[in-house]
């Protein structure tokens, strides 16, 4: 319901993302934490209107481009399963919010993407009730 309520399902499919956390062993909370933050709920992030980028990721020096919405979520998956797995050698092994956010983004805002993960979840269980 969370997806729904907030509209979320205009850019996602939440099957989509629940595959796409299997696949990449990532909670889908935390990637829809990243994208809100990222990109204003969707309508203030240039990279993402303009490229379907979901969370400001980089190609040599520029925003990379994609051609879908689902594209753009499958390149944040695959980039958070290298932080996870250390693939990345100068990035290393990043397992925490902190961790993450502290070599992905040049501001403080890890307590930020928690508190936005965290109320998914809470909204999610509130729903239930």
């Amino acid at each position: 319901m969370f997806m729904q309520d907030t509209k979320l399902t205009q850019f996602y499919d939440p099957t989509y993302l629940y595959d796409l956390s299997q696949t990449y062993q990532i909670d889908p909370g935390f990637i829809l934490a990243v994208f809100i933050w990222e990109t204003g709920w969707g309508k203030e992030s240039l990279p993402w209107i303009n490229g379907y980028n979901p969370a400001g990721i980089t190609c040599s020096g520029g925003y990379c481009l994609y051609d879908s919405p689902e594209q753009g979520i499958e390149e944040m998956y695959k980039l958070m399963r290298a932080y996870a797995d250390g693939s990345i050698e100068y990035v290393g092994v990043r397992n925490t919010v902190s961790q993450v956010r502290a070599k992905w983004s040049e501001s403080k805002d890890a307590e930020q993407i928690a508190t936005l993960w965290r109320s998914i979840y809470d909204k999610g269980r509130n729903q239930a009730d």
